[in-house]
């Protein structure tokens, strides 16, 4: 019997709400006040969809930055 292949779900939209609502968070409250609980609520994904695509608060700033250099 051959075990059935699951289909890759594309992620990027997710991915790419994820980094719009981090920068649109951070921009209003700052890096330091800003919590990946807001990020996600914003983004509409829950923290474990965040922390599987950002394992940080700090990854994601970087994300941010090196995309908008």
């Amino acid at each position: 019997m051959e075990k059935s292949k699951r289909k890759k779900r594309d992620t990027s939209k997710k991915r790419n709400s994820i980094l719009i609502s981090g920068l649109k968070i951070f921009q209003e409250v700052g890096y330091y006040e800003c919590s990946m609980d807001m990020i996600a609520q914003s983004a509409n994904a829950s923290k474990r969809t965040l922390y599987n695509h950002f394992r940080s608060k700090e990854i994601l700033l970087e994300e941010i930055v090196s995309i908008y250099l």
